[in-house]
């Protein structure tokens, strides 16, 4: 999702798009009340797409706000390198 990924393909140079399941993720960032304007989110899952074995990931980035934070069993939709899966971008 657009709002989740928002990297650059600046790194991809054989794009296509696919999804990642999500298998863990960080809680959402509990400050007390205090607004977090982008919090931290650190992800475990397994991309797939088409011509690409499932290959699980690391992915860290910058979260959405506490109702769409991701959470294990969500599909994301992305767009990843074929030739290096660990490039993931929106």
């Amino acid at each position: 999702m657009g709002w989740f990924f928002r990297r650059e393909r600046a790194g991809i140079t054989n794009p296509v798009r696919g999804q990642l399941e999500v298998v863990a993720c960080s809680p959402f960032p509990d400050a007390g009340g205090e607004v977090i304007l982008r919090p931290a989110c650190e992800i475990d899952g397994v991309i797939s797409a088409e011509r690409l074995a499932p290959t699980a990931v690391h992915f860290s980035g910058y979260g959405a706000p506490k109702p769409k934070w991701p959470r294990p069993g969500m599909v994301l939709p992305v767009t990843v390198d074929i030739a290096d899966p660990s490039q993931i971008g929106r």
